[in-house]
């Protein structure tokens, strides 16, 4: 099957996809630096903060240890909580992108027209059953129309020529439908 680009539509939603693919690298490899740099170097338990929180217990008096434990912790966290507003904000925009990239891909595959393979040979023992399914399908919508309207047991109801167009026109819907589910496309594109 051949396919050829269709329209303006088709290298819009290919800058899309491109772009959008792009930026879930550029971002995934990002989500993935910032957690393992905060993975090597946990911010809450660092070794400074240790150092200076057993001075302390030496030094409970000393106010100026108080003051720099306190300002480590205070960055300790601050970069413990960026950590995590980067992972959370990055981890929808993640989201995001990639279903913006999707959306882009499946309609970009959307816009694509498919042309049948012409230089492709059918094969004449598989158009023969074809054939046979779809007269097959034809003779029973015609038997099962012609049951109907023999049927004995109508009433005045059906005498009317609109109801019975109604009827019949639904019956030949209905074996029409059982005839494609049961001989599939072929009888559609054969018959049809």
């Amino acid at each position: 099957v051949q396919s050829m680009a269709v329209g303006p539509w088709f290298t819009i939603a290919r800058s899309a996809a491109i772009v959008s693919g792009i930026f879930v690298l550029l971002l995934s490899a990002l989500i993935i630096v910032n957690y393992l740099q905060v993975q090597r170097i946990d911010p809450l338990n660092s070794e400074a903060l240790t150092r200076l929180m057993q001075e302390h217990r030496d030094e409970p008096e000393n106010e100026a240890l108080k003051e720099q434990i306190r300002a480590l912790d205070l960055l300790a966290r601050k970069a413990y909580f960026t950590h995590q507003w980067q992972l959370r904000i990055g981890s929808y925009l993640l989201f995001g992108s990639m279903l913006v990239f999707l959306a882009a891909l499946k309609h970009l595959s959307s816009l694509r027209a498919s042309l049948p393979d012409l230089a492709r040979e059918r094969n004449q023992e598989s158009a023969w059953e074809e054939r046979i399914l779809a007269r097959r399908g034809l003779l029973y919508t015609g038997l099962g129309l012609f049951g109907v309207a023999s049927k004995p047991s109508m009433n005045r109801a059906t005498t009317n020529p609109a109801t019975m167009a109604a009827m019949v026109l639904r019956i030949v819907c209905r074996d029409v439908k059982r005839a494609l589910m049961f001989s599939g496309t072929v009888f559609a594109t054969h018959v049809l």
